[in-house]
């Protein structure tokens, strides 16, 4: 068959699925869909199922309109040649997802974000020798353009799981007050629409020092060091997080939220109160509450969110920008300070001034 004998952009299938309206493509790609070859193109099918991913190449069928520039998933404004939206000049889109089975002309598929009866242009294999060293090339410019996008392409997606996972990076060990704050600030990034470039844009007010504030930490990227967390010292299990206007959310964990949780859990609070409450136990004990503490952190995360949290809307008085202090060098030690924390030319320590010290008991003196 010569190219002339077929014409351009002309469909070899389509496809089908459930999803008949555009939603957000991350949840279009939780969904299986069948992708239905004509019959005149089943023998291209031929050893298709040997690959465990496709590129689907595809029309927008059902969309009558170009933007140049557009908001992409951070926040950011791009153009249409270096973005994935779907409202461009050609109306083709592609995508690389996984083949489930293939039964004669209909392939099963998983993560395609097309909607139902949209017109299948043509499928190639994803090829590892080819792709991999190019995505992983692609996946670290990405990172450094944008080094929260897999943040937020999760919390979009709701995963959970893999924001607990990644959160254990910063936090060293899996815990209920972990996946707290991973539950809590990932539904209140996502009711709140939040994407989050560190510039204090986004800011969180917690209520606690404790384990659920990592969690919330690394999930919000709201922290000490880009000065968009705020430490009220309340004593309480809950934060607000809130845009730079001052519109936002506070979540609170319920008081009984531990009924909830399976009755293997159970064993863990008591082990929980002999070993992190009174510094006692036995190594094969201590062994034992590390994995009764990690299954009680992912188990938490299947438990309804509104078991778990009380949530409202609020509006806070946010802090103006941080300010840009001059440093001195203190005259007696030497050492660069930031002007504020000085007492004439000498730092707070060198001058003997009362200093505030932020450690597990909240913010003490340490005079």
């Amino acid at each position: 068959m010569t190219i002339d004998s077929v014409k351009m952009f002309e469909r070899i299938g389509f496809v089908k699925n459930d999803m008949n309206e555009r939603m957000d493509h991350l949840e279009m790609m939780k969904n299986k869909s069948e992708i239905i070859i004509d019959e005149k193109y089943i023998e291209g099918l031929y050893r298709i199922e040997e690959n465990d991913y496709l590129n689907i190449l595809f029309l927008f069928d059902r969309i009558d309109r170009y933007e140049l520039k557009s908001q992409n998933y951070d926040g950011e404004v791009r153009g249409v040649f270096s973005s994935r939206s779907p409202f461009r000049p050609s109306r083709i889109g592609t995508t690389t997802v996984k083949l489930l089975s293939r039964d004669k002309n209909k392939l099963i598929v998983e993560g395609l974000d097309a909607l139902n009866d949209t017109p299948v242009l043509d499928i190639k294999p994803f090829v590892p020798v080819f792709d991999d060293s190019k995505l992983q090339e692609i996946s670290l410019n990405r990172d450094k353009n944008s080094p929260r996008k897999k943040l937020t392409e999760l919390i979009k997606k709701g995963d959970n799981v893999s924001l607990l996972l990644e959160s254990g990076k910063l936090h060293g060990h899996f815990c209920l007050g972990l996946a707290l704050g991973v539950m809590a600030s990932s539904y209140a990034m996502k009711e709140l629409a939040l994407t989050n470039s560190g510039m204090e844009e986004v800011i969180v007010i917690t209520e606690t020092n404790n384990c659920m504030s990592d969690g919330v930490q690394f999930v919000t990227g709201c922290t000490f060091g880009n000065n968009a967390l705020i430490f009220k010292d309340l004593g309480k299990s809950a934060f607000t997080l809130a845009r730079r206007n001052g519109e936002g959310l506070r979540v609170t964990v319920k008081n009984n939220f531990r009924d909830k949780l399976s009755n293997n859990s159970q064993e863990f609070f008591g082990l929980f109160e002999k070993i992190v409450k009174n510094r006692q136990g036995t190594d094969e004990e201590k062994m034992k509450f590390k994995m009764l503490s990690q299954k009680a952190s992912f188990d938490l995360l299947g438990v309804p969110f509104e078991d778990v949290f009380n949530v409202k809307r609020v509006n806070v008085e946010i802090p103006k920008f941080a300010p840009i202090h001059d440093s001195i060098i203190c005259e007696k030690c030497s050492e660069n300070t930031m002007s504020t924390r000085t007492k004439g030319n000498l730092c707070l320590e060198c001058s003997g001034s009362k200093i505030m010290e932020l450690n597990g008991s909240g913010i003490v003196s340490l005079e």
